[in-house]
């Protein structure tokens, strides 16, 4: 009896990928990697920055602030910023009574009330990415301050650039009415 096509491609196939995966080269810190998924960290734990870790760990390893910064004028989420929203999304879910506020700025150019609809627009950009990610709706709570509260108060760029953020802090909830 003669293999079928689809049986010798399959073997060819098999073949060829067990000889690709033996040249293929690993980076350092992901041959250290503990982890890539929660799932292969057994039962109680997540994984977190390639290690797997209890839940409790796993807020402090996410940080207790988070800061994305944005670019001129918008509330765009730059693509380097996903991977620490979702590790904090991550956190979140694992800790559905864990609560966050995030607060929006922008640098002091513009009018007040352009800068506080973008402040807005930013801390609102990241409550959806998080949202997204399937943190609810109770966990997280925005508040904006336009060009208060800058980080630095110089007339630069990078001054401008550095207060352009929203930061994600931690919070607790009441026990009572369960509000921050």
């Amino acid at each position: 009896m003669r293999p079928s096509i689809s049986v010798l491609a399959f073997a060819i196939t098999a073949g060829l990928g067990g000889v690709a995966c033996q040249q293929q080269r690993v980076h350092p810190e992901m041959a250290k990697a503990e982890c890539m998924q929660d799932d292969q960290c057994g039962d109680k734990k997540i994984c977190v920055q390639l290690k797997c870790v209890m839940p409790d760990e796993a807020i402090a390893a996410c940080g207790g602030e988070a800061r994305i910064q944005f670019e001129l004028s918008t509330a765009d989420i730059p693509l380097a910023e996903h991977p620490g929203l979702e590790r904090l999304a991550k956190c979140l879910l694992q800790h559905p009574r864990s609560l966050v506020i995030i607060h929006g700025y922008a640098d002091e150019r513009g009018p007040d009330q352009r800068n506080l609809m973008l402040s807005y627009q930013r801390a609102n950009a990241v409550k959806s990415f998080l949202r997204s990610e399937g943190v609810l709706e109770s966990q997280v709570q925005t508040a904006v301050f336009g060009e208060k509260h800058a980080m630095c108060r110089d007339k630069t760029e990078e001054c401008w650039a550095r207060n352009r953020r929203a930061v994600v802090i931690s919070a607790r909830a009441d026990k009572a009415s369960g509000r921050f």
